[in-house]
């Protein structure tokens, strides 16, 4: 069986947890009029259903976890932001920023051991930087790898994995590849 995720004003979904099959979180994005949103939708495997939404509007947002543990952060509340948010697989909570803001980003890993990686930070510019999160704080880690960018970062990709190893796949660079 399939559905189609709650209808909610033809909102685009950007940021989601879990494998496909199993329960999985949909959260944040931007609607048709290009407006923030902060839906929070969950798949139990049957249907999609809506959850309690985010304290605030948030899109281009990494986020890590699982569906009853789940750590966004990041992205356009609508500025870009540096503020964090946990769920408990009912409420949503305020939590650690990062060191900068940034957005389009992508994270892995679990609520508290989530890993944040390229991305692009105001005004405008494609990074490479890496941060850990503990479930304290951040700290800036390694940067990803440059030779798949042409030394610049990589935006609105996928990353898999966790602290002891991520793959990004996917998103682009400004930079054409030569």
């Amino acid at each position: 069986l399939y559905s189609s995720p709650p209808s909610a004003g033809g909102v685009h979904y950007t940021k989601h947890i879990g494998p496909a099959f199993l329960a999985k979180q949909i959260t944040g994005g931007y609607n048709n009029s290009h407006a923030v949103q902060a839906c929070t939708t969950e798949w139990n495997g049957i249907v999609f259903y809506a959850a309690n939404a985010m304290p605030s509007v948030r899109g281009s947002h990494a986020q890590a976890g699982s569906q009853n543990a789940a750590y966004a952060f990041g992205g356009n509340t609508p500025a870009p932001s540096t503020s964090g948010i946990k769920y408990d697989g009912t409420n949503w909570s305020t939590s650690n920023d990062l060191p900068g803001p940034v957005i389009e980003h992508a994270g892995s890993g679990t609520q508290n051991a989530a890993l944040s990686t390229f991305g692009r930070t105001p005004p405008n510019i494609d990074v490479t930087d890496t941060f850990e999160y503990n479930g304290i704080s951040w700290s800036k880690t390694a940067n990803a790898n440059r030779s798949t960018t042409n030394g610049q970062g990589n935006r609105q990709h996928g990353l898999a994995g966790g602290q002891q190893g991520s793959l990004a796949v996917g998103g682009y660079s400004k930079k054409a590849f030569t």
